[in-house]
């Protein structure tokens, strides 16, 4: 057991001082790479870049940040002493890193949803078509008219009754007028009365009962109900025709002319009845026409205009009808013959 262990002691030694070896050798190697780079001392030398075999290259020239933009330097720290290696023993030398310039634009606007509503009637400004007026999402946010009256419910102090723009879109008080005289109640000293707004609403006279009341009825005893004031235009013979058309304006007559008629024959005696004691029509100038018999039927109609006689033809009567009249009949319910005296 001891033998095995002092056997893996001696392999642990061997390979330690191998390792040793190798890493000795390792920094050999990277001490002389490092020992065959020039020193530089400079940013120029940098930038001028002579490679071993004496060909210069120029470096470019840094762009001109844009004028527009304001550069903002990105680090003006240099490195620290010896961090590329030491000027003296065998290093690059102390580097200054150039400035950096980015180019930095305005600050990007911040984006606001835009949720404004100022007629707060809960739909927001980009979809209301009445953003200062408010109305329902069924008219896209405009008002509406409910009760019908001509102003939007937003402006309408009553908007579900209706009434007149001058008062606000509300209906007025309801005038209460029980006798329906057009006088209100609380006006009217007769409210159960139709009376007239002159009396205060009470009734008023109307002695004549030609519609004209007495107050403003200027004839207010005299019946005129066709006349403008109450009173009959000037009537000379009181006939109740006016002298304005009363062709006999000193003798009472009837209308239309206002002339007498003695004789009742319907024609006036305003000079067109010829005969105003007798009567007879109009065709014969008021007239009686002739009746020969004297029996009440003119010629004209009078059948037996020589023999006066009777209803409807103006004949004697014929009780019997054998035109044998009664008065010379002997027989005046018997059929009967002339030559025989009216007997059968």
């Amino acid at each position: 057991m001891m033998r095995l262990i002092s056997e893996n002691r001696m392999l642990f030694r061997v390979g330690s001082i191998g390792v040793l070896a190798a890493s000795a050798v390792l920094y050999a190697i990277l001490f002389g790479l490092l020992a065959v780079v020039p020193p530089r001392t400079s940013i120029e030398s940098l930038l001028t870049n002579t490679p071993i075999e004496g060909i210069a290259r120029t470096a470019t020239a840094a762009k001109t940040p844009t004028a527009l933009r304001s550069p903002t330097p990105f680090s003006t720290v240099g490195p620290t002493p010896g961090q590329f290696g030491g000027g003296g023993n065998g290093g690059i030398g102390p580097v200054v890193i150039p400035t950096r310039v980015i180019p930095v634009d305005t600050a990007a606007p911040t984006f606001t949803p835009d949720i404004r509503d100022d007629d707060q009637d809960g739909i927001l400004n980009r979809n209301d078509q009445c953003p200062n007026d408010s109305g329902p999402s069924s008219t896209n946010g405009c008002p509406i008219d409910s009760d019908g009256d001509g102003m939007k419910d937003n402006v309408d102090h009553c908007a579900f009754q209706a009434g007149p723009k001058e008062n606000s879109g509300c209906p007025y008080p309801q005038v209460l007028d029980t006798d329906g005289d057009g006088v209100p109640d609380d006006k009217d000293q007769c409210p159960q009365q139709a009376g007239d707004i002159s009396n205060k609403g009470c009734p008023v006279a109307d002695t004549d009962g030609d519609g004209f009341l007495d107050p403003v009825d200027a004839c207010p005893s005299v019946a005129a109900p066709g006349s403008t004031d109450g009173c009959l235009p000037p009537d000379a013979d009181s006939d109740g025709v006016p002298d304005s058309t009363d062709k006999c304006q000193i003798l009472a007559g009837t209308a239309p002319t206002g002339c007498p008629d003695s004789d009742g024959d319907g024609v006036p005696e305003d000079g067109t009845d010829k005969c105003p004691s007798t009567a007879g029509p109009g065709t014969a100038d008021g007239c009686p026409l002739p009746d020969t018999d004297g029996d009440g039927f003119s010629d004209a109609n009078d059948k037996c205009s020589t023999v006066p006689g009777v209803a409807p033809d103006g004949c004697p009567l014929d009780t019997d009808g054998d035109t044998v009249p009664d008065a010379t009949d002997l027989c005046p319910f018997d059929v009967g013959t002339v030559a025989n005296n009216g007997c059968p």
